[in-house]
């Protein structure tokens, strides 16, 4: 993995840390995934995360993935609505969304010129997030998106 950032890990680590808890909510193994969307403005490469967390996991290869670069405030919207998509469209599906940022590398120390990169440093931070979709048996409705 040459050429890969400190920052690249980090995220992908942070997404490994936080499936246990929504696959221990969802009450079946991670081999029941059968989508994964990913999004993150922190950095583009190729292959890009999703591949890289599909292996990190143990996902299996024929899990379909979605990567989402670049969707800044709008990401949540955006793959919720993608996951519940997916769910609504494909028999059987599950969906494991993970969502992870790292703004740490756009820090950098206060100036007189540019007073505006405060506000984001002092609004965003580094994190990660991971929730799994479903639609319920015979429930096409939209309160069936869990």
């Amino acid at each position: 993995m040459l050429g890969r950032t400190w920052w690249w890990w980090r995220y992908l680590s942070w997404a490994k840390r936080q499936l246990p808890r929504p696959s221990k909510e969802w009450g079946q193994p991670k081999s029941k995934v059968t989508h994964l969307v990913f999004c993150t403005t922190s950095g583009v490469d190729m292959p890009g995360a999703d591949y890289q967390l599909t292996k990190l996991l143990g996902l299996r290869p024929s899990v379909k993935r979605f990567m989402m670069y670049q969707q800044g405030c709008f990401a949540g919207g955006t793959v919720l609505r993608l996951a519940k998509d997916l769910a609504e469209n494909n028999k059987g599906a599950r969906v494991l969304v993970v969502c992870s940022e790292i703004t740490a590398v756009t820090f950098r120390g206060p100036s007189d010129t540019h007073l505006d990169s405060l506000v984001g440093q002092a609004l965003f931070g580094d994190g990660c997030g991971c929730s799994h979709h479903r639609l319920r048996p015979g429930d096409r409705s939209r309160e069936a998106f869990i």
